[in-house]
């Protein structure tokens, strides 16, 4: 389940990493010499206060920051920086922190004031993260640093970290977790299921391709319409601020599905998964709701339990393309590529203008190395609709694969200017 994990939240950050490292052309300017950190995703309501201000500002995707800026993000929100010194950082909502700048030569220093960073870096002795309660210097890959009222939780997955403060200190290593508060030296902690602790900092795929028209209240499509453009254009906070007044009340299950996966873009499984059962309670064999589930089981390494939802979802509605989409993942899981790939097929049968599922076709014939295919399905996918990050994303990888390295750069910077999660 560990590696598993793992690389759902690396994979998160693949297509940005790899546009990166192709691209000399997305570095914003620098406001300082020598500069610190940069945003590499902003989703949501994202903040940054720069060093000796108190005027708060909008962050946004390639924003350069100093020592003493500070950075917070909102509710229904999160965050990617990569210090400068190679370390990513991934913010959960409702959290502030202080990028203290480098020292020693190469350690990155974080204070983190309230709520939850996810670290991971490759190299150690690069990062030290100081809460109120106690420093963790990361000496490992991966893991999380967890503010709380009265104390501080660390949890390592991958590698060791040196959990100190003036009472004692405390080495953690893989699969260890500590709890540090006032006064008392860190202790370790037993967590039962640890990897709980970042599902929001998973990538969970879109299977939707959300119309207003889809919905069944007419005065929720109005609010819908707007909703969904800003959700397309990777403006979060405007596509819950949109459907802020909708009652919970609303007897439409499609409400709930289109909230659910907007939630599920930002991380917010808990809540996603509330909406999901509110939709099915309205309608017990309601497809989109089941097709979530079976996302969220994937993402979430339920492998079992997302065949069984991705079956359902396609047997409550044949003709699903969404449906079949997040059938394919499930069987993706379970390695049953051929299985995968068919369900996809289907799914363009019945919905030959659904961008997603031809995006996903074209991720399929790549892990068979029909590259041709996959390029062809690709292209299919953004012409259909050019303003969907995941068909720019596919299309980055399936000019990879030609090496045809000018068009990947391009399709990759599109895609991360719709959807920097």
């Amino acid at each position: 389940m560990k590696k598993r994990n793992l690389k759902l939240i690396i994979f998160s950050l693949a297509g940005l990493t790899l546009s990166l490292l192709v691209t000399g052309g997305l570095w914003a300017s620098i406001t300082c010499n020598p500069w610190v950190a940069r945003m590499v995703s902003a989703q949501g309501h994202v903040e940054v206060s720069r060093a000796g201000q108190t005027l708060w500002q909008r962050a946004t995707l390639n924003d350069t920051y100093c020592a003493g800026d500070r950075v917070q993000v909102g509710e229904r929100s999160r965050a990617d920086i990569a210090l400068v010194n190679r370390p990513i950082i991934r913010l959960e909502q409702n959290t502030t922190i202080t990028l203290a700048g480098v020292r020693e030569g190469k350690r990155s220093f974080i204070q983190l004031l309230r709520g939850a960073l996810y670290f991971f870096s490759r190299e150690p002795g690069n990062l030290e993260v100081s809460t109120t309660f106690v420093n963790a210097g990361v000496e490992g890959t991966e893991g999380l640093v967890k503010v709380e009222s009265d104390s501080t939780l660390i949890t390592i997955f991958e590698g060791q970290v040196l959990a100190s403060n003036p009472a004692g200190s405390l080495i953690l290593t893989s699969g260890q977790s500590a709890i540090a508060r006032q006064g008392s030296a860190p202790v370790l902690a037993t967590i039962v299921r640890p990897r709980d602790a970042v599902q929001w900092a998973l990538y969970y795929p879109p299977v939707f391709d959300f119309r207003p028209e889809t919905f069944q209240d007419p005065t929720w499509r109005a609010v819908a319409g707007k909703s969904i453009a800003a959700y397309k254009q990777g403006d979060f906070a405007a596509a819950f601020e949109s459907i802020k007044g909708v009652p919970d009340t609303l007897a439409d299950p499609s409400f709930f599905s289109y909230r659910a996966a907007l939630l599920l873009a930002v991380g917010r499984s808990d809540e996603a998964r509330r909406d999901v059962e509110r939709a099915l309670s309205l309608r017990a064999n309601d497809s989109a709701a089941l097709a979530l589930q079976a996302i969220i089981a994937v993402a979430q390494n339920d492998k079992d339990k997302a065949l069984e939802a991705g079956q359902k979802a396609v047997t409550a509605d044949p003709k699903s393309s969404a449906a079949l989409i997040a059938l394919s993942y499930a069987q993706q899981a379970q390695f049953d590529l051929t299985g995968g790939r068919a369900s996809l097929k289907r799914a363009v049968e019945v919905s030959p203008n659904d961008a997603l599922a031809w995006a996903r076709l074209a991720e399929l014939h790549m892990s068979f190395a029909d590259l041709d295919d996959a390029l062809e399905a690709a292209q299919k996918a953004t012409a259909i609709d050019p303003n969907l990050s995941r068909t720019q994303t596919v299309l980055g990888f399936a000019y990879l694969t030609q090496v045809k390295t000018a068009e990947s750069k391009k399709a990759f910077e599109r895609a991360i200017e719709l959807d920097q999660g």
